[in-house]
C-alpha cells in the first residue's frame, strides 16, 4: 500500500482495512521506516560527538603542522583519523536513514 513518496494512508489500527465510519478523520499517515521517535536517541547523540571529534582532529593536525617539519608524521596521523571519522559519520547517516533512526526535514 505504498505510494510514490513512500507514504500511505492506513487506519489507526494499522491493519490496512477500513475501520470506523470511513470519513477519513480517524486516519493518519504511516511510514514503514518510522516506527517511533525514541529509537534515534543514541544516534542523535553520536552524530554531534563525531562532528566534534572530526573538528578536534583537524585542529590537532593544524597544531602539528604549525609546530614544524619534525611533527609531520603526527599531522598525517591526525588527518588519517579525520578521514576515518568522516567515513564513519557518513555511513552512520546512511544506516540511520535506512532504518528510520533519523528523518530528513526540509526548510519550508
Amino acid at each position: 500500500m505504498l505510494q510514490a513518496g513512500g507514504w500511505s494512508r492506513v487506519p489507526d489500527d494499522g491493519d490496512g482495512g477500513r475501520s470506523g465510519s470511513g470519513a477519513g478523520d480517524s486516519r493518519r499517515y504511516y511510514s514503514p521506516r518510522r516506527s517511533g521517535r525514541g529509537e534515534g536517541g543514541s544516534v542523535a547523540i553520536v552524530i554531534p560527538l563525531l562532528l566534534l571529534a572530526i573538528v578536534g582532529s583537524l585542529g590537532h593536525a593544524l597544531s602539528s603542522m604549525s609546530s614544524g617539519p619534525d611533527r609531520s608524521m603526527r599531522m598525517a596521523q591526525a588527518l588519517t583519523v579525520r578521514i576515518a571519522l568522516s567515513v564513519v559519520l557518513f555511513a552512520l547517516l546512511l544506516v540511520g536513514y535506512h532504518f528510520g533512526w533519523i528523518q530528513p526535514h526540509g526548510a519550508h
